[in-house]
């Protein structure tokens, strides 16, 4: 019913990081929620880890190197009213008026 764990499978745990749940490579470190995570899990060599498809967390060896975080994305607010304001003010392009004549009758 269990599998035994084989001593490479301990070896990858130690020197990747793979999600449990979604099976993914992308992880990113989590920030500390209590207590424990913050004091007690660098003084055991542990860190938490989100996974950066699932979302999901989990406990992993400092060891295990990991992605870095993505920068924020900084937008400059007035910059983008101006060119809304600018946009909105612009003539739309004219439309051509085919003659009456031209025009098929339906029925």
């Amino acid at each position: 019913m269990y599998s035994r764990i084989s001593p490479e499978d301990w070896h990858g745990f130690f020197r990747e990081f793979r999600c449990a749940n979604c099976g993914s490579d992308a992880g990113y470190a989590s920030r500390p929620r209590n207590f424990l995570e913050k004091y007690l899990a660098p003084f055991l060599f542990l860190r938490m880890v989100r996974c950066g498809d699932c979302y999901r967390r989990s406990v992993r060896p400092i060891s295990v190197p990991l992605l870095e975080k993505r920068k924020a994305v900084v937008v400059d607010h007035e910059l983008a009213i101006n060119r809304l304001e600018a946009t909105l003010h612009e003539e739309p392009p004219k439309q051509t008026v085919e003659p009456e004549a031209k025009r098929a009758r339906i029925a």
